[in-house]
């Protein structure tokens, strides 16, 4: 019996150790893209088509397809997602379309996912 609650305070113990390595590791990361500054993007430069971008930085995932149109971004598909809590942050691409700017308020509560989204489209455009 006394092997038993060795093997289990072992096992408890590890599972602690590797959450608090996956929490520090989450919250760099979202500390890391805190600090990103979106910028702008020239779109007089960009060329008419379709044109696909992406942004990771844990837990946030997102893949974007932004269609130029006349030197403007005329849609935004959000083809991928993965968004912890964020998924309200989708609401960015509506005001990068009006605003014709990927340097636009974040959506509240949804900060970490709408920066994601904008970085995306920043590199559809921008080719990156």
């Amino acid at each position: 019996m006394k092997k038993i609650g060795i093997i289990l305070a072992i096992i408890l113990a590890a599972v602690v150790g590797a959450s608090f390595i996956a929490f520090t590791s989450i919250s760099r990361s979202l500390e890391d893209l805190a600090k990103l500054d979106i910028g702008s993007v020239d779109l007089s430069a960009a060329k008419d088509g379709v044109y696909e971008g992406r942004f990771e930085a844990a837990p946030i995932k997102v893949v974007v397809k932004v269609e130029i149109m006349d030197g403007r971004i005329s849609d935004i598909a959000i083809l991928e997602h993965r968004n912890g809590k964020g998924k309200a942050g989708e609401g960015v691409a509506e005001r990068i379309i009006a605003e014709q700017r990927v340097d636009v308020d974040a959506v509240g509560g949804a900060t970490y996912s709408s920066k994601a989204i904008a970085l995306a489209v920043k590199r559809a455009i921008q080719g990156n």
